[in-house]
Order: structure tokens, then C-alpha cells, then sequence
């Protein structure tokens, strides 16, 4: 079933089939002992999506949110650490295509030998990785549809929209272009959560198509700021095995270049995503979701 919410039902039941959907795409995305880089993707997707609908309805939930967040949370990281392999060495390569002058074959060539051997350290944990996180998986299946129709009414749903988009719009107040990478992946988890809680009403007559495109955006330079990040603490920790001083100084400075780029244009857009008051947003939800 799409991620979104229908003109037709009531939105207890559409949530419930919404969550029951992902929890069951995800353990399906991790079939084969042994999934390639796309299942893990769509599995981190399916997860991170339900999370957001966990967020969303975190106050109605009380104990349950706990409960459940908390297992989630655990299969998230358990398949971040197999992406993150794999996002660095894009990276590498996307640098190289934005600065080939500083991060020439030669430095590509060395750093990469060195992400390599990182990255055949994750895959040797992939098959008890991917075993506990489908465990866990199929348990939220069981549970968490449940919790989720009993709690996820209109009034309760709408009160958990305007939390995310209050908290987005205070995480992204006091951020600076050389602020900690922390700060700005904070930022970004709570874009995300307000992103996936504007595309459940997308659909609908009156939905909000452009904010669900413009986030979607913003969200994008937010996640290169993170890979960049993850990519400029693994070569400072590696020291000599992703190349010598001149190349991790090449690698780092483009890395910092980047990132500000990235960063400006997230803040403007940000400030303007943000502009309206919380009880303008509220107004908002009110109206997708009554005029439908």
C-alpha cells in the first residue's frame, strides 16, 4: 500500500494498514540471508517510514511508543552501519566528479583501498545483522498495527504534525555553516519525520504537493551533509590507511568545501520552509485533511 492517506476511510484504519504494509515490506526486502544493496535500502525505508507514523502518534502511545521505538531504533542502526560502507564510496566518487583537481584519480585510488577494506568488514556481519533486524521486524508486526488504530485519530494525528514541525523548525534555529555535523544530521532526522508525516495527506484534493517536493529537497542536501560528514570521520580515525597527509588534507578540504555549499543553500531553504507559525501549520492539516 502507497504511503499516503486515501480520500475514502477513516485515518485509524488507513495508518494501521499504512505501518502493517511496511512492517511487512521490510522483512521481504531482507529475504535471502544475504540481501544486495537495494533490499537494504527499501528495508531502511519501510523502517524509518513506520518510525515516523511511531512519532507522529508518540504522545497517544505513552508506554507503547517506548516499547516499539526503541526495537526499531535497533534494526535502523544495525542497517545503517551495512549502507554507510557503501554511501562513502559514493561519495568519494561524487567529489571527485565536483573537485577532480584536488581529489584526483590518485587520491580517489588511495582512499578507496582504504573504504574497501572497511566495507568487507561490514559485509562479513551482514547474515546476523539481517537475522536479528527481520526478528525484530515480524515482532512490530504483530503489535504495533494495533496501537497504531487505537490511537491514531484525526485530532491525535494532527497534534503529532505540528510536534515534528515545531521540532524541525527549532532545530534548524541557531545552526551555522561551521556548526557541528551533529547539529545539522539532528536537523535533518527531524526534516524527515516531517516529511513522511506532509506525504500522508499528499494525495488528498487539497494536499500539500509543493512542500512534499520542497522537503523532499532540503532533506537531499541534508543527507549529502551526513554522508560527507560520515566519509570525513572515518578518514580522520584511519589516518595512514586512506593515503598519506597530502591526500587526506586534498580529501578533507574538499570535503569542508562541500558541506558549506550543501549547508547555505539548506538554511535558506529551510528559513522559508519554516516561516509559518505552528498554529498556521495546524491550519493547514486541518484543511487537507477536511476537504478532501
Amino acid at each position: 500500500m502507497a504511503f499516503r492517506l486515501k480520500r475514502e476511510g477513516s485515518m485509524p484504519k488507513q495508518l494501521r494498514r499504512i505501518v502493517h504494509s511496511e512492517l511487512r515490506s521490510a522483512p521481504e526486502a531482507l529475504d535471502g540471508g544475504a540481501p544486495d544493496d537495494t533490499g537494504i535500502y527499501e528495508a531502511r525505508k519501510s523502517v524509518k517510514k513506520t518510525r515516523a507514523i511511531l512519532r507522529l502518534l508518540r504522545k497517544p502511545l505513552d508506554a507503547d511508543f517506548s516499547d516499539e521505538n526503541a526495537r526499531l531504533r535497533i534494526v535502523a542502526r544495525a542497517l545503517a552501519s551495512l549502507r554507510d560502507a557503501d554511501a562513502t564510496l559514493d561519495t568519494l566518487r561524487q567529489l571527485h566528479g565536483r573537485y577532480p583537481l584536488a581529489v584526483s584519480p590518485r587520491v580517489v585510488r588511495a582512499v578507496t583501498r582504504g573504504l574497501c577494506v572497511r566495507k568487507r568488514r561490514a559485509e562479513a556481519k551482514v547474515k546476523p545483522i539481517v537475522r536479528r533486524a527481520k526478528d525484530a521486524l515480524l515482532v512490530s508486526c504483530r503489535s504495533l498495527p494495533e496501537h497504531i488504530e487505537r490511537t491514531g485519530h484525526f485530532r491525535a494525528t494532527r497534534a503529532g504534525a505540528v510536534a515534528g514541525y515545531r521540532e524541525a523548525r527549532t532545530a534548524c534555529r541557531g545552526l551555522a555553516l561551521d556548526g557541528e555535523s551533529a547539529a545539522f544530521h539532528e536537523w535533518r532526522k527531524r526534516i524527515k519525520d516531517h516529511w513522511y508525516h506532509v506525504r500522508l495527506f499528499h494525495q488528498l484534493p487539497q494536499g500539500p504537493q509543493s512542500r512534499t517536493d520542497t522537503l523532499r529537497r532540503l532533506e537531499q542536501w541534508l543527507g549529502k551533509d551526513h554522508d560527507l560528514a560520515t566519509l570525513r570521520s572515518i578518514v580522520l580515525d584511519g589516518d595512514d590507511r586512506y593515503g598519506d597527509a597530502r591526500t587526506r588534507t586534498l580529501l578533507l578540504g574538499s570535503i569542508m568545501r562541500h558541506q558549506a555549499s550543501l549547508r547555505r543553500r539548506a538554511m535558506a531553504l529551510g528559513a522559508r520552509v519554516f516561516a509559518a507559525s505552528p498554529k498556521e501549520f495546524k491550519a493547514s492539516v486541518t484543511d487537507w485533511w477536511r476537504q478532501r
